[in-house]
């Protein structure tokens, strides 16, 4: 934000809060130091050809008309509690992954953006249609003592639906291989992301309240707030599809599909790489359904988008 003689905030959150712990304070020195007119950037959907996109654009208006527009609409005391969740978040997940307690574990994980398959030489047609693979990234972190202090793991499927129902379908895969890297844990951590369709929602606080009768291990579910920047899945999803796609402009291997992209990582695995792989498919995912199904469905609850951690009951395993 910014005008010819004006002042220029920082775009980054923290820096933005920390510089302006007021709205009074930025208010003060805009109408000290900015001409009658103000230039800001405003994130807008903008038409694009045929689609509408996200794109930053320029506005100007009055610095009355600004001020009326910040005070009404740009609820900075809402956002100012948004950083301070955000950076106690990470403070506190720092804290328990770095103190984690003998039989603890704690799984960050997220879906990455999908695999788009290529070929070193292809014709016009299958670039146009070029099939996707889904991966669902996840980082183990283990406690002190342990003989390794994290391992990454990546989930590949022709699959591409993500759901609570995948990620379940994933668990189910992923917990045994765990176990048998450390058998002695009997409690698991999960940190995400918070989409409403993947992870925050009253289909996971199902699984979560069967999750010990399931696995034979306690589950806590902790959901990181919207917009709280890069994340070590981020990082491991980016660099196992940048390899893949080197893999495949050396012509080291052809990558058409879940299956083949399973296949290459696990010649990576054999080949020396820390990255685990696990495969599954609509046979998996049809079976964690009906498991899913054949239970007795959790109620919606009432402000599920505020809650950041879930915990079964003490008392009963099966209430939240």
């Amino acid at each position: 934000m910014s005008s010819n003689n004006g002042i220029l905030a920082s775009k980054n959150p923290d820096v933005f809060v920390k510089e302006y712990d007021s709205n009074e304070k930025i208010l003060g020195e805009i109408n000290e130091k900015c001409t009658e007119e103000v230039k800001y950037f405003n994130w807008k959907r903008v038409q694009d050809g045929e689609k509408l996109r996200w794109k930053e654009v320029e506005e100007k208006v009055s610095k009355t008309a600004f001020n009326d527009l910040f005070n009404k609409e740009l609820e900075l005391t809402a956002f100012r509690g948004h950083v301070q969740i955000v950076q106690t978040q990470y403070i506190e997940m720092r804290r328990l992954r770095e103190n984690l307690k003998d039989g603890n574990i704690m799984i960050w994980m997220d879906f990455a953006e999908n695999y788009n398959c290529s070929a070193v030489e292809e014709i016009q047609s299958a670039y146009w249609n070029t099939a996707m693979v889904s991966l669902h990234t996840m980082v183990v972190y283990f406690p002190e003592g342990h003989t390794k202090k994290l391992q990454s793991m990546v989930a590949v499927s022709d699959l591409v639906q993500h759901n609570a129902t995948t990620v379940f379908t994933i668990l189910k895969k992923t917990i045994p291989i765990v176990k048998e890297e450390y058998p002695e844990f009997t409690t698991v951590h999960y940190l995400t992301d918070s989409p409403t369709s993947q992870y925050r929602n009253r289909y996971v606080f199902q699984i979560l309240a069967n999750h010990e009768a399931d696995f034979g291990i306690k589950g806590r579910w902790n959901n990181l707030e919207a917009g709280h920047g890069k994340d070590p899945c981020d990082g491991l999803g980016a660099s196992v599809k940048r390899t893949a796609d080197q893999a495949v402009k050396q012509g080291k291997c052809s990558i058409q599909g879940a299956s083949d992209f399973y296949a290459w990582g696990m010649h990576c695995e054999e080949s020396g790489s820390k990255v685990k792989y696990i495969f599954y498919d609509q046979n998996d995912y049809d079976s964690a359904s009906a498991e899913l199904l054949g239970r007795p469905q959790t109620n919606s609850i009432p402000g599920t988008m505020k809650l950041h951690a879930v915990v079964p009951s003490l008392v009963d395993s099966k209430v939240l």
